[in-house]
Formats: C-alpha cells, structure tokens, sequence
C-alpha cells in the first residue's frame, strides 16, 4: 500500500480546496465535502490532513502564515515576514508552500515559496520582476502559474514558471486582466478567469499558451465571482485530485 500525503490548503479566509499525492494507486481521493453528516464523519475523514492559512495573531496586526492539523490542533506560524500574506497553495508533494505577499501595499505583491517547516522563504519576484497573485502548482509539482504582472497598474498576465521562478513564460496576452489561475488535473491544461464587461468569464488555456476557449459568456450580467467561476472550472476539467502512482 502507497503513503498518503493529504494537505487542505486555506483561500482568503473561507475558501478550502483540497489537494492529495500518493504513491500507490491512481484512484479518486473521497471528497470529504461528499459526507451527509456535518460533525463527526467529516473529522474522521480529514485525519492526517493539515491545514495552511493566513492570520492575525493580533487583532488588525499583520498575517502570518499558520500550518495545522485539521482539527486545528498542532498548530504553528512559519514565517516571520512583515505585511500581509494571502492565498497559501501546498505543493503537491505536501513539502513546499507558495503565496501572496503584501510587504508594503497591493502596489507590491511579491510571488513567494516557502518550504512547510519555515525554512528556504524563496522570493520569485526578485528572480522574475512579476508581482500578482499566488502562485498555483502544476499537478507534478514541476511548474507554477500565476496571474501577475511586471508593472505596478497593468493588467495581469498568466505566466508559467519552474518553482525557482526560472523558464519564466507568459501565456496569455497582454492588456487583458487574468485572475484565479488554477492547473487542471490533467497537467497540460489551465483554468482561470479574464475580467471584461464588468464581469468575470472563465477560461482554459494549454499550459504552453495554445487553445484558449472560453466556457462561459456571463460577462457584465454575471453574479459569479472569478473563484466561484474558477471551482466550476475545475469541476467541468475533472474535479477532484487523483493521486499519482509511484
């Protein structure tokens, strides 16, 4: 039987979205949202799964990045960076953890990976000049999207990395507002949402910049928001994370 890693990874400050790696089969992971009971199945289900998040230790104080089981018991802060910091994103191996950082202002968000101990607070903006939003992992862990942006005041592109922040590669085009970008299970495809007409709409791209199709036509009628739109991305690309066989 493979070892399972589990991880829950905390958006903002409501938002869950779950991610797996295991070495054995390939099988779907159960979705413990799936559960009829609200209380006690839940729990037992997310045994050995932990959770990252940003919070204020102090009331109106600066966020800090939180690692806990799942049952909120265990838990420690792994970084000491002053500002704000948002959107923590596991790596799929469970190891490594990417977000927003906001040291000063939204006029700079530096890209940021840290490894789950604390340790290794990795910089990406320095080595590719993009601030934005954080950074979602490809499946095999081997890459990084990002809706981001060299410059202060333009519009966010999507811009593939490795998780040193080299072979950088903007896939989208310029002058368009790009948000939520998110790996579809599969590897080679993904979801996020452009911003026109006063509304959201979501999107798919090939991870090499090719094929862009537009799934919905909500636009300035749309009452969804671009992470609701996003998780509905996510479902029609395949839903759940599978675990990877080793």
């Amino acid at each position: 039987m493979g070892r399972l890693l589990t991880r829950v990874v905390a958006l903002g400050t409501a938002t869950l979205a779950l991610a797996a790696c295991s070495g054995g089969d390939d099988s779907p992971r159960t979705n413990p949202s799936e559960h009829s009971n609200p209380d006690g199945p839940l729990i037992r289900s997310l045994e050995g799964w932990e959770l990252a998040y940003a919070s204020a230790p102090k009331p109106g104080g600066p966020t800090y990045l939180f690692v806990a089981n799942a049952d909120g018991s265990h838990e420690r802060q792994i970084d000491r960076l002053r500002g704000e910091k948002h959107q923590p994103f596991w790596s799929p191996d469970g190891t490594r953890i990417a977000f927003r950082w906001l040291p000063i202002s939204e006029d700079y968000t530096p890209l940021v990976v840290i490894n789950a101990d604390g340790s290794g607070v990795h910089n990406l903006t320095k080595v590719t000049g993009l601030r934005g939003w954080a950074p979602s992992w490809s499946p095999d862990g081997k890459r990084l999207v990002t809706a981001a942006t060299p410059k202060a005041g333009n519009p966010n592109s999507l811009y593939t990395m490795n998780p040193d922040g080299s072979n950088l590669r903007r896939i989208t085009k310029p002058g368009r507002e790009a948000q939520y970008a998110t790996w579809s299970p599969t590897n080679d495809v993904v979801a996020f949402t452009f911003v026109g007409d006063g509304g959201f709409d979501i999107f798919t791209i090939h991870s090499d910049g090719s094929n862009l199709k537009r799934l919905t036509h909500d636009g300035r009628g749309s009452t969804t928001t671009g992470r609701c739109g996003l998780r509905t991305a996510k479902r029609l690309l395949g839903g759940g994370v599978r675990g990877s066989g080793s």
